[in-house]
């Protein structure tokens, strides 16, 4: 028998289920029965290709867990079933998907995916898949996110179909909407084509912890071993996922379509080990205090053809020319930054933190740059607080030298020429941290 092939959490946060079968054999599993608490451990499908047991997290060990019915099955489609008394469903886990859809699986109208938070814990993550109940639209969100088309970052278009809609995966490897009692279909994936060193072939749809909707396809090989193709994601492009960058900085795809993250200018990274994690300013740019005029020192960088949330605090009409869409956010100190829409010259003042940042999108933004330096923002170390630091340091430092000098002047009394003595030896000290104070402020 092959071994099983692990793949991502299926349909509840506690249960590891492993590829896919277009049978229903099942191996049931009568009342009383138990597994040991061990990584590994489960009741196995007819197959051997799907597992209902324990797995390794980060946090330990993680199981699947039972209703009440009387008999339950696991069944080499992949779902695991409790069976009530008169041999009808009373549970099954493909009727609560989390992260995966296999084949013969539905994301039912009204319900959701939600991406984990890494390959290696199933915690919710970051994203998740909605099928609107409202409109029949399948859209992705950020986690956290109102069902609102600004917070959206891929759909399926199928917003003005008029009734609801089911997405469905079928054992070709199909993804596809189904809905008005089946008249309606809309295919978002092609069929899998066969391959001829594969014993079999199977598809799962999975919702991955970096935001992007994948359908994977998994061959059983007749040396026993699995071979795994990624055949469609969506979006095509990795920097439409809306968080894909942290706070203030903006995506750009490398030469391998791999998403990276850059600041604008007048911005540096929070961390410079963690380029995802978002960028500071550098500058007091936004920094402002109660009847503050603009920093006369700023100046504004142009960065163009991109694309930023827009939550605007001010608005200029359209027909507005680069010049002053650039002069209203010079004047106004809580201004960041300006996006002067390409097409009709709509100009929208922002204010930090900027969001949601990528290459391309039609947009010129405008960042304002220069003047003095700003706190750390985004809960970040930077900088300015490692001046405060310092700053707070040197006073400390420089009043214990006076309270040492105080003490031997008192009641030690030396002589002229021991003080002297002592004068040149704390002189370079003292000197030292009055640069670092005056530097800081």
């Amino acid at each position: 028998m092959a071994k099983p092939l692990d793949l991502p959490l299926l349909l509840i946060p506690v249960m590891v289920v492993t590829l896919i079968s277009v049978s229903f054999a099942q191996t049931n599993v009568t009342s009383g029965a138990s597994v040991q608490a061990i990584a590994g451990a489960g009741w196995s499908s007819p197959s051997g290709h799907f597992v209902f047991g324990f797995y390794a997290t980060d946090g330990g060990l993680t199981v699947g867990h039972n209703g009440d019915g009387d008999v339950a099955a696991m069944r080499d489609d992949g779902n695991f079933v409790l069976y009530a008394a008169n041999a009808t469903v009373a549970w099954s886990t493909f009727a609560a998907p989390t992260d995966t859809l296999l084949a013969g699986q539905d994301l039912a109208p009204g319900a959701q995916l939600f991406s984990s938070v890494s390959a290696t814990s199933r915690a919710t993550g970051k994203y998740r898949l909605t099928n609107q109940l409202n409109d029949g639209n399948l859209v992705m969100y950020p986690a956290g996110t109102m069902n609102v088309a600004a917070a959206a970052y891929w759909d399926t278009g199928t917003f003005q179909i008029g009734f609801p809609l089911t997405l469905r995966l079928d054992a070709s490897g199909v993804l596809y909407l189904v809905g008005n009692n089946g008249s309606y279909t809309k295919n978002l994936t092609k069929a899998s084509a066969a391959q001829a060193v594969e014993q079999a072939h199977y598809h799962r749809v999975t919702l991955d912890p970096d935001g992007v909707l994948r359908s994977y396809r998994h061959g059983l090989l007749s040396s026993g071993g699995w071979k795994t193709d990624v055949e469609w994601i969506g979006p095509s492009d990795r920097c439409h996922v809306k968080g894909a960058c942290g706070f203030n900085s903006y995506c750009v795809l490398d030469r391998d379509a791999q998403p990276s993250c850059l600041c604008p200018p007048g911005f540096d990274l929070i961390d410079a080990g963690d380029a995802a994690g978002g960028c500071t300013a550098s500058s007091g740019a936004g920094e402002c205090t109660a009847g503050q005029r603009a920093d006369p020192g700023s100046s504004m960088a142009t960065m163009q053809n991109v694309s930023w949330a827009d939550t605007p605090c001010g608005v200029l009409a359209a027909g507005t020319r680069a010049a002053d869409c650039q002069a209203a956010c010079m004047s106004d100190c809580f201004c960041v930054a300006a996006l002067l829409d390409t097409n009709d010259g709509t100009c929208t003042k922002q204010q930090l933190p900027l969001r949601y940042g990528r290459a391309g999108g039609g947009y010129t933004m405008f960042v304002k740059t220069g003047g003095a330096a700003s706190p750390a923002l985004g809960g970040g170390g930077g900088g300015n607080h490692h001046h405060h630091r310092l700053r707070r340091a040197s006073t400390v430092a420089l009043v214990c030298v006076g309270l040492l000098t105080f003490v031997a002047l008192v009641y030690i009394r030396p002589r002229w020429s021991d003080i002297v003595k002592i004068f040149c030896c704390l002189a370079p000290v003292v000197f030292s941290l009055l640069f670092w104070e005056g530097f800081s402020r």
